[in-house]
């Protein structure tokens, strides 16, 4: 079951389940209930809050996959689809919908803040363990030589 189930009507995009918690990492999914004319396109969802923007692909039946990466933080996000296609005469076209708003509920383990993303922009175990590492003491934060780091429960490779 998707995080996020939206349905898309010509231009008109409605949310019909939302309920998202922030610091969430390879678990968030997205589908798209499409109507006809959004058949055959590449869909992409884009969603936005302040200056943090992710965009993830939907695959022909409308949903994206938890390893996408998306990884929202606490507050209020809008979401809007695009999709790519061309017409008979080989022309690009593109149709967009209206945007629609979720709320991203705070989480206990990191205070609603979005966790740090690896390089390729998608969090990982990596990011988690440096995010613990940040926030733990001095003392139960284990840095080594080669690029190693985390907390004492765990040690894990850049």
């Amino acid at each position: 079951m998707a995080n996020i189930e939206l349905r898309v009507r010509g231009q008109r995009l409605l949310v019909n389940r939302g309920y998202v918690v922030a610091g969430t990492v390879r678990y968030l999914t997205i589908k798209a209930a499409l109507s006809e004319d959004w058949q055959g396109r590449e869909v992409w969802a884009y969603l936005e809050f302040g200056d943090k923007k992710y965009k993830t692909q939907l695959n022909g039946n409308g949903e994206s996959i938890a390893r996408a990466g998306l990884n929202l933080s606490a507050g209020e996000w809008s979401i809007y689809l695009m999709g790519y296609g061309k017409d008979a005469d080989g022309n690009e076209t593109c149709i967009t919908s209206d945007r629609v708003t979720i709320n991203v509920h705070p989480t206990g383990a990191s205070g609603g803040e979005q966790l740090p993303a690896d390089e390729e922009g998608a969090g990982s175990l990596n990011a988690i363990e440096m995010y613990i590492c940040d926030f733990a003491s001095a003392e139960d934060c284990i840095i080594t030589t080669g690029g190693h780091y985390g907390t004492k429960r765990a040690i894990v490779s850049r």
